[in-house]
């Protein structure tokens, strides 16, 4: 969160100044650890994400935008186990809300009751 104020900043401030600046507050952070997040590669988790989502957008568009999670998990695991290996449903579904990918929702019909009269 820090990293990210400092990179919409720097252009007007610098990095160094604003470093200075948040010196006094909670939110310490020196250059160097600045710089050492910026230049670290991707986790393992990062990666497998990235292209998890690229593989979770074709199978929802490849079924007419309308498999939910459950469907969305079982196909992965279905289609695409020899690329990823087992794929948690957890999994599937944090990658669905980042992408903004929800499954179709029915609308349930109420039951229709007549109520009784009220007598006069």
């Amino acid at each position: 969160m820090i990293v990210t104020f400092i990179d919409e900043n720097k252009h007007e401030f610098g990095v160094e100044p604003i470093v200075r600046a948040l010196k006094g507050t909670a939110t310490r952070i020196a250059v160097s650890s600045y710089d050492a997040y910026k230049k670290r590669q991707p986790s393992a988790r990062a990666r497998r994400d990235q292209a998890l989502m690229a593989c979770i957008r074709d199978v929802y568009e490849a079924n007419y935008s309308c498999y939910g999670v459950r469907k969305m998990w079982r196909a992965i695991n279905r289609e695409h186990a020899d690329q990823f290996g087992p794929v948690a449903r957890c999994t599937v579904e944090r990658l669905m809300r980042q992408l903004g990918i929800d499954g179709l929702r029915r609308k349930r019909k109420r039951p229709k009751t007549a109520s009784a009269r009220a007598e006069q």
